[in-house]
């Protein structure tokens, strides 16, 4: 199969590409970083659209295809991605402008994006399609948002991620909504607001996430947030995944207590603690949180941890 069939729109090319068949991909990626087009020519974009109205899942494919590849034009899976990402999205969306495909595509590029207004952008866009577009990407759209400002401005990301859960609750994507719903009590915890998170999280916590949630909170970790600051992202971390008796957020919650001198959040520590001792927490997990805790400064909430690691 050749890249002009592909680029003409054929049913058999297309479908060959939902697929996942290795030499309809060798032949689109190709030609497209090799002729440094522009954008997917119509008769493509529409028929791509028609078969698979998600720009996800035509990106999954392409990378698992490229991954199966020996070509002369690119040697890694980013160097076919990254021209075809950016083709397939000029394609949607000026062949597709309202389709899904073309929403999640500018969707992925803010997410990839780290110019300095790309809070702004976002809300922008999110704002955009509150009227018109399915629930679930418009709340993906606040939850983004959610994740971008966490640091700069948590209280943007608070009001992003409570209107984010509401569109998922709406939507009926009740795993998605949970995520949304610590989001927001992550954002209460770097803002300092600790009673009205918790009042979150208390009942948030009882059952850790699933582990996309895991994946996406490792994401907003800043190694160069300042102390104190840097305890509470950490803590809005783990909150995202982890359950009231995680040996992550016994450590990241004492490291806090202990940052900010805090005896109301040592006292919520130190139950934290006890409550996973009492879930029979994994001891060789909790002392390699305790070492992780000695190993960035926080004497006092390690020394608790092995003391009563080793006491139970």
């Amino acid at each position: 199969m050749d890249a002009a069939d592909l680029l003409s729109g054929s049913e058999d090319g297309v479908r060959a590409l939902a697929a996942a068949t290795v030499d309809a991909w060798k032949a689109l990626l190709e030609h497209v970083v090799s002729q440094a087009s522009r954008e997917a020519p119509a008769e493509l974009v529409l028929r791509l659209v028609a078969i698979d109205d998600t720009y996800d899942r035509w990106v999954s494919r392409a990378a698992s295809a490229a991954a199966k590849i020996e070509s002369p034009y690119f040697s890694t899976i980013k160097g076919a991605l990254r021209p075809f990402g950016r083709w397939l999205r000029a394609g949607v969306e000026l062949h597709a402008p309202a389709s899904r495909m073309a929403i999640e595509a500018h969707l992925a590029a803010l997410a990839a994006d780290d110019g300095a207004d790309v809070c702004d952008r976002l809300v922008a866009f999110a704002e955009t399609l509150s009227t018109s577009a399915p629930v679930d990407l418009v709340a993906r759209a606040w939850k983004l948002v959610a994740s971008r400002s966490l640091v700069s401005d948590p209280g943007v990301a608070a009001d992003a991620a409570r209107r984010a859960e509401a569109l998922y609750r709406e939507g009926n994507y009740v795993q998605d909504a949970r995520v949304a719903r610590r989001m927001v009590a992550g954002a209460l915890l770097v803002a300092a607001r600790y009673e009205d998170a918790f009042a979150i999280l208390d009942d948030a916590m009882r059952e850790p996430m699933h582990a996309l949630a895991r994946i996406e909170a490792a994401a907003q970790l800043d190694d160069s947030a300042e102390p104190k600051v840097f305890e509470r992202i950490d803590l809005a971390s783990v909150a995202l995944w982890g359950h009231a008796s995680s040996p992550e957020w016994v450590r990241a919650l004492g490291a806090l207590a202990e940052a900010e001198e805090s005896p109301l959040l040592w006292a919520r520590f130190e139950r934290a603690l006890e409550g996973a001792l009492a879930s029979a927490v994994d001891l060789e997990e909790l002392a390699d949180e305790a070492d992780i805790a000695r190993t960035n400064g926080h004497a006092k909430t390690a020394a608790a941890i092995s003391r009563a690691a080793n006491e139970d």
